[in-house]
């Protein structure tokens, strides 16, 4: 038995010692290389060796087409080719490639430094899902200080600016296009779904919110000023105090009803109500409830 596994190892070494025969080998050692990547992650040298095979793509291709003079050549899809030889993601290719075009565009100052962020810069998934998985309770007073300011000014609140806050106090990360140095649209959804995932499970509503308004500064200090002008009348001598009415006001519609409040069964299909009628006229009315009478003892 031992004598035999020898033998089969044997074989084995010198089976890929002569390199792979077939196909089903080649792909083999493929696989076996890209499973023995450290991450899915583009680092320095990896995307310099996809802008290098994807130029020199373009170079053959060019020099092909100055031996040709006269023949209509066929287009060359360099990243596509790029990807399957290089067994990275045509997406991933396509966006560093384009990414270095938008630099090399940039003035001669600030081309390298441009250049030197994409090839630092971390572009990974899990990377990115880690720096947005930072949105957890400890933002929640920045996102309530901040939606409480901006209704203080009666302002519209949504998510694309909790967006923007929160990348602004570094609790939220979102890749930017290094040429125009906006959010990628992309990472911008992505973000933007997070923090709306944020914003449900912390109880967040849109809408009208009733029952809060707060009184205005104006109004704070006309009140201050009846009540005491009505304490002042009460305290002043009976000679010189003047009644008290109080007033109230209201309005009714001409064609005002209670439909919306109706029982109606829904499985009639033979109940069918009329387009409501304008609301008509306005009927206004007062109501003045006087306070005891100052000439009498009784009211």
């Amino acid at each position: 038995d031992e004598t035999a596994e020898r033998e089969s190892f044997a074989q084995e070494k010198r089976k890929y010692r002569k390199g792979p025969q077939t196909l089903s080998e080649v792909e083999e050692h493929i696989a076996t290389v890209v499973s023995l990547r450290s991450s899915k992650d583009l680092v320095k040298g990896e995307k310099l060796d996809i802008l290098m095979v994807y130029f020199n793509i373009i170079a053959r291709h060019m020099e092909e087409q100055s031996r040709n003079k006269g023949r209509k050549a066929k287009p060359v899809e360099a990243v596509e080719q790029t990807a399957k030889t290089l067994r990275r993601s045509p997406t991933s290719v396509k966006r560093l490639v384009q990414s270095w075009k938008d630099a090399f565009q940039l003035p001669a100052e600030q081309r390298l430094p441009a250049l030197f962020r994409i090839l630092h810069v971390e572009n990974s998934r899990e990377t990115s899902q880690e720096k947005r998985a930072r949105i957890s309770q400890h933002c929640y007073p920045i996102v309530r200080d901040y939606v409480r300011t901006m209704r203080l000014n009666r302002s519209r609140v949504t998510a694309r600016q909790i967006v923007d806050v929160l990348v602004a106090h570094e609790k939220l990360n979102v890749e930017r296009n290094v040429a125009t140095n906006e959010y990628d649209r992309k990472a911008l959804s992505s973000a933007l779904r997070t923090v709306q995932r944020f914003l449900i499970k912390h109880k967040f509503k849109r809408g009208r919110k009733t029952g809060t308004l707060k009184v205005g500064d104006d109004q704070v200090v006309l009140r201050n000023k009846y009540i005491k002008t009505l304490l002042n009348n009460r305290e002043a001598p009976q000679t010189h105090r003047k009644r008290e009415v109080y007033l109230d006001e209201s309005y009714i519609h001409q064609h005002y009803n209670r439909l919306e409040n109706s029982l109606y069964d829904p499985n009639d299909v033979l109940d069918t109500a009329t387009a409501p009628p304008a609301k008509g006229r306005r009927y206004c009315f007062l109501a003045a409830i006087q306070g005891p009478s100052i000439s009498t003892s009784a009211p």
